[in-house]
């Protein structure tokens, strides 16, 4: 099936070098902010009592998720190179929290899709329009992290892991506390703990009792915190998810009209970057623990609640926890 006939293109091939305006090769940091927060949304209220997308919440801390992710992103790369992929029907909330970050670095899908077409249409906003043979690192906007310098040096080694072409994508892995079945599960090679290691398996949200077989292994928790060359994610969606990706091709190679990218996002369903790329293409991955630094992914009630206790905000976000103007 095809979503779209788009404007006409040369096939699925790359620009030439001397088409971009600056030294190819970069890292570019990408934050993924599309996310309705719908599993927490009694916990993420405005003041009308509407739920607000808890990457929008600030949760009595000066400064929302989102506002915490791009720190996290800036400790890597300089704010130029940091892309945040947003929605349109969130408008409301980023056009503020993300005031001070160029225009042209806030990606805005008209619809959102889940992750798979949203980690897709940044990268190939970075190494179509941008940085051809650019390095990518992927963070989500709803994450918690005690020891920041912990995950910032993980995060630098696995862009730095990348940088030979042909290098596997590499995934950031969590030491789990619980077998917890809303993870997803990376079963990584033997060998030692320490390192890269490649991906023997890569289970998304398994049921119980499989949870606990995988920690038991030795699984690592996926934090959906990622790096990869664009052209290795090319790679992976070519063999994972290929209509997606033809789909997506000429539209922002022919600069992302609005109009198009919405025919685009009505006519493609939704799907998670996790189960229908990661689980397929297990083989082309590689992990790295990261030492413990307190990470959570804000993502469950229960999650969300324990943070809540630990910060003594025993309550919903209110209403000026909502955003940073």
């Amino acid at each position: 099936m095809s979503f779209l006939h788009p404007p006409a293109s040369r096939g699925l091939g790359f620009p030439s070098r001397g088409t971009f305006p600056q030294e190819p090769g970069k890292l570019w940091a990408v934050v993924l902010a599309g996310g309705e927060g719908t599993r927490v949304s009694a916990l993420t209220r405005g003041p009308a009592g509407n739920p607000v997308p808890k990457q929008y919440c600030a949760f009595g801390s000066d400064e929302p998720l989102l506002r915490w992710a791009l720190r996290r992103a800036e400790a890597v790369v300089p704010r130029s190179r940091i892309l945040v992929v947003v929605v349109e029907h969130h408008r409301q909330f980023w056009r503020e929290t993300l005031a001070d970050l160029p225009r042209e670095n806030i990606v805005v899908q008209p619809l959102n899709r889940g992750t798979a077409p949203g980690v897709l249409l940044a990268a190939l906003d970075v190494v179509l329009r941008r940085d051809r043979d650019a390095r990518l690192l992927v963070l989500p906007a709803d994450h918690h992290v005690e020891s920041e310098d912990v995950l910032r040096r993980a995060m630098l080694a696995a862009a730095r892991a990348v940088c030979r072409p042909g290098a596997r994508l590499v995934l950031l892995g969590m030491a789990g506390e619980d077998a917890d079945r809303e993870y997803g599960w990376i079963l990584p090679s033997g060998g030692p703990s320490v390192g890269i290691r490649a991906v023997l398996s890569f289970v998304e949200k398994p049921a119980t009792e499989r949870s606990r077989a995988l920690t038991g292994s030795g699984a690592l928790a996926n934090s959906l915190i990622f790096a990869f060359r664009g052209r290795t994610l090319v790679r992976l969606y070519r063999v994972a998810l290929p209509e997606l990706l033809r789909a997506f091709f000429p539209v922002v190679r022919a600069g992302c009209q609005e109009a198009f990218l919405r025919e685009v996002y009505e006519k493609i369903p939704s799907c998670d970057f996790s189960r229908a790329v990661l689980e397929r293409c297990s083989s082309s991955l590689a992990v790295l623990a990261v030492p413990p630094c307190g990470w959570s992914d804000l993502g469950t009630p229960s999650r969300l609640a324990r943070f809540l206790g630990r910060q003594g905000q025993g309550h919903m976000a209110s209403a000026a926890e909502v955003n940073v103007s």
